[in-house]
């Protein structure tokens, strides 16, 4: 016997990535060309991965997931390794509905029209609030563009990790 449990966050979930079956597809991947890629790329011997947060019980990894690469792209650029907010992320991205859930893909969308401020600026409060992001907020990131790179292929992504920012 088989016992399986969805919580309404499952539920949720399940949903959502229903819907996303067929979204993403892949013109072009800018660095499908590139021949010289290293065995390995490890960003921690860098010094440009950010300590690890705790989310708690918020649906938020997205925005985590989206604040930290961007974190580590300033580092590697900038030698600089700044913490990001992800709480404005769960604030103030209108492209997440009202829901929790959210995707890296529209936290990128929203850093590339918004920008980010700190999380000392913007601290992280667990949860999904009023967003108090307004153009006057001290924003110290913003991004051009992102690009996805094709799914279930290390090798891309090896390609695509080794040659940022």
């Amino acid at each position: 016997m088989r016992l399986a449990f969805l919580s309404d966050t499952g539920l949720m979930a399940r949903k959502q990535l229903a819907g996303l079956q067929g979204h993403h597809a892949y013109s072009s991947f800018c660095y499908a060309d590139v021949v010289n890629v290293p065995s390995r790329v490890d960003w921690r011997e860098r010094g440009a991965v950010t300590p690890v947060r705790a989310q708690g019980h918020n649906l938020c990894c997205w925005a985590f997931a989206a604040v930290a690469a961007v974190e580590s792209l300033i580092k590697l650029r900038t030698y600089s390794l700044i913490e990001l907010s992800s709480q404005q992320l769960i604030d103030c991205n209108i492209q997440i509905y009202g829901s929790e859930l959210g995707w890296p893909h529209k936290a990128f969308k929203y850093i590339m029209e918004n920008g980010l401020t700190t999380a000392s600026e913007y601290p992280y409060r667990g949860s999904r609030g009023k967003c108090y992001y307004s153009g006057s907020n001290y924003i110290v990131a913003k991004i051009k563009n992102f690009e996805f790179v094709p799914r279930n292929n290390e090798w891309a992504l090896l390609k695509a990790v080794a040659h940022q920012p």
